[in-house]
């Protein structure tokens, strides 16, 4: 896996071999500025990808999320790079489980539908493998 890019709260790899980006959240999204890199560090992330890819979000970690547009702008950014299937992996359902989800529901069902929610990284990336 190669690092593409960070914020104080997530880091963006990529693994070209399968094909995928992952996002690794770790504990509170409540600045703005502090995350409005995160969708131009997503694009870079998807142009160095094939059509198709996937993508795994791992917010185990992450402890509050308070910024839909952030979010909303990520997903844009993945649907228009040819997403085909993005796991989110939570440790418990959360105010942040709710706003990713409400988010992805603003950004359509074309990328809703494409999304599967998951308590175990294991079986989320045996479902990103299939």
């Amino acid at each position: 896996m190669e690092e593409v890019g960070s914020t104080a709260q997530v880091k963006v790899f990529i693994d070209k071999k399968k094909n995928r980006i992952f996002f690794v959240f770790a504990g509170d999204i409540l600045d703005a500025s502090a995350s409005e890199p995160l969708p131009a560090i997503t694009r870079k992330a998807c142009e160095q990808l094939k059509q198709g890819f996937t993508c795994l979000a791992d917010f185990a970690r992450l402890n509050l999320l308070s910024l839909p547009d952030i979010a909303e702008k990520v997903q844009g950014e993945l649907l228009r790079a040819g997403v085909q299937k993005v796991a989110s992996v939570w440790a418990k359902d959360s105010f942040a489980k709710m706003v990713v989800d409400r988010s992805s529901e603003k950004v359509g069902s074309e990328y809703d539908s494409r999304r599967k929610p998951f308590m175990d990284r294991a079986l989320a990336e045996k479902w990103l493998d299939e």
